[in-house]
């Protein structure tokens, strides 16, 4: 897509434009990845007629094999196969979307196996703090971004457990919110004063179904 530019520098699509947009995003939301989107849509323009993508029950067999590949990983305590994996799957899909079919399951997957013992606290442990690490390198760099409204958000008392709240910063700052993240098992008498000092708009409490 090249869209022309006004002669003050705005872009101007066309609605040929438009409509490839919307085909590029309603593949997306399908789960098929972006080089098969982009193959897709030059095969329409070649003018064939035929074009095979990824089928919605193929593209949730992907999934299950992502998860499946990294619980093998978590299990074996192998940092590098588990980065491999999860690399792989952000090279063909949008990170919105590795979020919400891979690292959201595999979440639940890995605390699931904890409460039935097929996993450790070790296992769980391991993966939170490889996670933590990937997710916090991108948070850091999209907060210095952000100009919107402020949220501060934390975890409530005796809450441990931090990703969920961390996925769901990433997701604000994608949207132009600002955040001050103070992480897990937060006082909440420590909260007011926390709000004042840094000017925020709102606080986002977390915390699981049990807290």
């Amino acid at each position: 897509i090249s869209p022309r530019r006004t002669p003050k520098g705005h872009r101007l699509y066309s609605r040929a434009d438009v409509q490839r947009i919307q085909q590029v995003l309603d593949f997306l939301d399908r789960g098929i990845s972006i080089g098969q989107a982009r193959a897709a849509l030059e095969a329409q323009q070649r003018g064939e007629t035929s074009v095979t993508v990824a089928a919605p029950q193929e593209s949730r067999g992907l999934w299950a094999g992502y998860i499946a590949r990294m619980v093998l990983a978590i299990g074996s305590f192998d940092e590098k196969n588990l980065n491999a994996v999860y690399s792989e799957a952000l090279s063909l899909y949008p990170v919105e979307l590795v979020t919400s079919q891979l690292i959201v399951p595999l979440l639940e997957e890995v605390g699931r196996r904890w409460q039935n013992q097929e996993g450790s606290v070790a296992e769980e442990h391991f993966f939170s703090v490889f996670m933590r690490n990937k997710l916090g390198a991108r948070f850091h760099h999209m907060a210095l971004e952000t100009t919107g409204p402020k949220l501060l958000c934390a975890c409530v008392p005796t809450e441990n457990h931090e990703l969920a709240l961390l996925l769901f910063c990433l997701a604000a700052l994608t949207r132009n919110y600002r955040i001050v993240l103070l992480g897990a098992n937060m006082p909440f008498a420590d909260l007011p004063t926390a709000v004042r000092r840094s000017g925020s708009d709102a606080i986002v409490l977390a915390g699981s179904g049990g807290a």
